[in-house]
């Protein structure tokens, strides 16, 4: 903690990784994501890849050593929702990646007084590009469905093509160790897709829990400051966009709105995302940096909270 606002780690041991996903996790109290790396880690890391909404779960049986009398039968267990945070970063046929290539200069911290979460990396690639990259994250206290990311690249020696992925992926399943019957495989795979569909540059990808039969909904649509080309693919689990963007510009500021939203809040849900994304997109993501500090600065004035450093 490098002062009382601001917490930083710039580790890239993996025991240190798992640690930070719960330190760097953005949440509002509706919905929470785990502070993961958006490209991933190497194959052989550990992770909990995670997104969590308040008060969303399934009904899954209680596994006992030894059961004895009266005891419950099932739980309720909240549920790793669609995963909305996986991007790619690529120039040419090289992804970027923290653990290949080389990081000349690397911060990573969240700021709590102004509530947002950034990553910033100076990354030269295998074959010796080199790029500035920025990534900020928030969930919105003002707008509680939405988890937003921003990313800010800068070419600092070459003019190539870049090209930026996002996936939003279904087919999650909640943390699972077989040692443990508390969180054994039996109740990782919770969710079912029933919804996967590209309109209009929105993405909307729906699924529906196993048991308990809750919907949640994740839309998404995406906002750069630079032209270029998107292609969207769907499969079964997941829908990715694909944006290329021309050669020639230095600067590319590209930001990823994602909205959720469930049936235990919404009678219709798929129709309420639909609303929020239309709306919440036309905010520049300055501004909903800007709203989160304000929200923030009323709550620490409201409150007899104090910090001490």
């Amino acid at each position: 903690m490098i002062n009382e606002w601001i917490i930083e780690s710039n580790s890239l041991e993996n025991n240190d990784l798992l640690r930070d996903e719960s330190l760097f996790h953005v949440a509002n109290g509706y919905l929470g994501v785990r502070g993961n790396f958006e490209e991933g880690y190497p194959s052989h890391y550990s992770t909990i890849r995670g997104t969590l909404l308040n008060a969303f779960y399934d009904i899954v049986p209680i596994n006992y050593g030894e059961k004895g009398y009266a005891f419950p039968e099932t739980m309720q267990k909240l549920v790793n929702v669609i995963d909305t945070q996986t991007i790619f970063i690529s120039i040419n046929d090289e992804t970027f990646s923290m653990f290949q290539g080389e990081i000349k200069a690397y911060r990573r911290y969240i700021n709590m007084e102004k509530g947002y979460y950034r990553r910033e990396i100076n990354w030269i690639s295998p074959s010796g590009k080199e790029l500035n990259i920025c990534i900020t994250r928030v969930a919105s206290f003002t707008n509680l469905e939405l988890f937003a990311i921003n990313y800010e690249l800068e070419k600092v020696n070459f003019v190539d093509q870049v090209v930026i992925k996002s996936i939003i992926n279904g087919e999650v399943s909640n943390f699972s160790d077989d040692k443990d019957p508390r969180v054994a495989t039996g109740h990782s795979k919770l969710l079912d897709i029933c919804l996967n569909k590209v309109e209009d540059g929105i993405v909307r990808l729906g699924c529906i829990t196993k048991t308990s039969k809750q919907s949640v909904i994740a839309t998404s649509t995406y906002v750069s400051d630079v032209e270029c080309s998107a292609v969207y693919k769907s499969n079964e689990k997941s829908i990715e966009a694909i944006f290329r963007f021309k050669e020639g510009r230095d600067k590319i500021n590209f930001t990823q709105y994602n909205v959720y939203t469930d049936s235990r809040r919404f009678r219709d849900p798929i129709a309420r995302g639909q609303l929020l994304i239309k709306e919440l997109s036309k905010k520049s993501f300055e501004t909903i940096l800007k709203e989160q500090e304000e929200y923030l600065t009323n709550f620490w004035n409201s409150t007899d909270i104090n910090i001490v450093g």
